[in-house]
């Protein structure tokens, strides 16, 4: 259950979707999950499925109440541990030879 739960997750990909009016918002619920409305800054959260992002990409690009919308940049990031190691390794590296570069002056 769970990994049948875990695959269906990593099969939608978040969409940040800027409105004109708040009440707009309802207008989305017909392309995917509402995760979080913004009443303040006018944008939605909403998860859609990989496979219907181009198709509701050019509907949203049609929708004249939609000022402009993004996707979410974290398929693009890499949470591995083991690109999280490399990274504290070359942090670490780095603050070092700051570090020796100001007990040099």
């Amino acid at each position: 259950m769970n990994l049948e739960m875990n695959e269906r997750l990593n099969t939608r990909i978040g969409l940040i979707v800027w409105i004109k009016n708040l009440n707009d918002q309802k207008k989305l619920y017909q392309y995917g999950n509402v995760a979080y409305v913004s009443k303040k800054l006018l944008y939605v959260y909403l998860y859609v499925k990989m496979e219907d992002v181009e198709r509701i990409q050019n509907q949203l690009k049609k929708a004249n109440f939609v000022k402009k919308f993004s996707l979410s940049k974290k398929p693009e990031l890499d949470f591995s541990s083991e690109h999280s190691k490399e990274s504290i390794q070359e942090l670490h590296d780095e603050a070092i030879k700051i570090n020796e570069e100001n007990r040099a002056e």
